[in-house]
């Protein structure tokens, strides 16, 4: 019998928790998801269907077409859940009353009094909950160097180490070790057997072929669970004999724009592969990424519940703070007013973020955009470059700060920042758009401001109609900006009453604020404010 009749399934669910709280499982997100759940399926009655084929396909994602025989994953990461369950009870669990373990062979767990008179501190909840690590973990394999002459090897190993270092400035993602991975492949023969070992859930591998006088680096994303590659891309240097690929750190900057960061290919492929459960970061960067996708009043709610569930859990987590504080201030951008003062209580939730973590890049963005709406240029410089300097290579940020500097006054240094986030990774966050119809229309170029209007493709957002309005009345085509106008007023029929403050809201720049209004005067608004 699985289940000790004289233990109470609340009191299980509670030893449950309190193992995936301890850093060892902590750190574990495979093992983590693996007790879970075979533990929620023995409470709840479906102990026979824990077959290695089930496991496969509901824990560690394999397809449908996984052949156990063939396969030997999950055997390998029982009996690593095995073992770190020993291993707990030995240490961290040695007085808990519950003793929890799967015998060899089957993935039925077992439920036991634990054999202690020793007093128990109780840490878990009142529920089992899925308590896994909500950062993605990512492998860097040292580089496969063919014609392998000392020179190349000797670049491709430092561009390998230099590659690791810069996805650890990315908080979002865990980053194995270079140390780690030149021990597996030293200790393990096939890539199987590695990425089990390093229990990852994607790898970028790296191959550099040479000549005399050229050398091609090739790098692919692998995701471990899918079984796929999810990105590759060939990079050429040509005549490196006397400086071997000085020019590497493009090769850097494209990894790092097309992995790291929310809106990553890392963090694009785990959300869109299924939806997290359970309260936590993950959960919460979920709806936040949402929200930005949709920026209706509806995501903004569904974002706002999803990271005040998390702050219930953890009031101090730097990050939820910061989301919240953008959600708070966007509201201005998004013109949904209430009772509340948002914008102050968007303020100091930002400051408390720094001040639980002034490492936090996405802290910074929000603080700088605070500044923006507090007409602040001076401090909105200032907090851009610090957001900046935390991580460079994370193209979201610097799209967004670039989009900043266009709504300061700072054009050319804006473009600068936004070129470069958009030709690194073409999956850009959409208020770039803005920045640059900004930009054209700061240097009157209607037709090209018109485009990146068009480009918005936010037709809830009040900003949308009214750049999209000034760009074509601007260009001579009053007829069809008197048609888009009624969009504008659709969403908010007193616009005229309020128009430079809402087109004040963001902008310091005086000269472009009167373009836009006499963009939308022209368009047949009649503005009154």
């Amino acid at each position: 019998m699985s289940v000790d009749v004289h233990i109470d399934e609340k009191k299980i669910k509670l030893q449950v928790s309190r193992i995936l709280d301890t850093r060892s499982f902590r750190s574990s997100n495979i093992l983590s998801k693996f007790l879970y759940y075979i533990v929620s399926e023995t409470l709840e009655g479906n102990k026979e269907s824990l077959k290695e084929y089930v496991i496969a396909t509901n824990v560690l994602k394999r397809n449908t077409d996984f052949d156990p025989q063939l396969d030997a994953i999950v055997r390998i990461h029982a009996r690593r859940l095995r073992n770190l369950l020993d291993q707990y009870y030995v240490e961290d669990g040695s007085n808990d009353p519950i003793k929890i373990s799967i015998p060899k062979g089957r993935y039925i767990p077992i439920f036991e009094k634990n054999n202690t008179n020793k007093p128990v501190k109780l840490n878990g909840g009142k529920h089992l909950e899925h308590r896994i690590v909500s950062k993605p973990v990512i492998a860097v394999l040292p580089f496969n160097s063919l014609f392998k002459d000392e020179r190349t090897k000797i670049v491709c190993s430092v561009l390998c180490q230099d590659i690791c270092v810069a996805l650890t400035r990315f908080d979002e993602i865990s980053v194995v070790s270079n140390y780690s991975t030149q021990i597996a492949l030293e200790k393990l023969n096939d890539l199987t057997s590695i990425t089990s070992h390093l229990d990852i859930d994607y790898l970028v591998t790296v191959s550099c072929l040479s000549d005399e006088k050229n050398v091609r680096v090739t790098i692919e994303l692998h995701s471990i669970h899918k079984n796929e590659l999810i990105w590759a891309e060939s990079f050429d240097f040509n005549d490196y004999v006397e400086n071997k690929i000085a020019n590497y750190n493009i090769v850097i900057r494209k990894v790092m724009a097309n992995i790291g960061g929310f809106f990553g290919l890392v963090y694009r492929d785990s959300l869109n592969t299924h939806k997290p459960n359970g309260i936590n970061q993950m959960y919460a960067i979920y709806w936040h990424n949402r929200y930005h996708r949709k920026f209706s009043e509806e995501a903004f709610y569904e974002a706002l519940n999803a990271i005040n569930l998390g702050l219930e859990k953890n009031p101090d987590n730097s990050l939820l703070n910061a989301f919240k504080a953008e959600l708070y201030l966007n509201l201005r951008a998004m013109d949904i007013r209430g009772d509340v003062d948002y914008h102050g209580e968007g303020s100091n939730l930002v400051l408390k973020a720094l001040d639980l973590d002034q490492k936090n890049q996405h802290a910074w963005q929000v603080y700088a955009w605070a500044n923006l709406l507090d007409h602040d240029k001076k401090e909105y410089l200032r907090s851009a470059e610090r957001c900046l300097a935390i991580n460079p290579n994370n193209t979201m940020y610097s799209g967004s700060i670039g989009f900043g500097y266009e709504c300061a006054g700072e054009y050319e240094k804006g473009l600068e920042l936004m070129s470069e986030a958009i030709n690194l990774n073409p999956y850009y966050h959409w208020n770039i758009n803005i920045g640059f119809c900004f930009y054209y229309l700061s240097h009157k170029e209607y037709d090209e401001a018109f485009l990146w209007a068009e480009r918005i493709n936010r037709r809830g957002l009040l900003w949308d109609p009214l750049l999209r309005a000034s760009s074509l009345a601007q260009m001579g085509k009053k007829e069809e900006a008197a048609e888009v106008v009624k969009e504008l007023i659709t969403l908010s029929p007193n616009f005229a009453e309020r128009t430079s403050s809402i087109v004040g809201a963001f902008i310091l720049d005086k000269e472009l604020q009167n373009t836009i209004i006499q963009g939308l005067v022209l368009a047949g608004i009649d503005v009154q404010d």
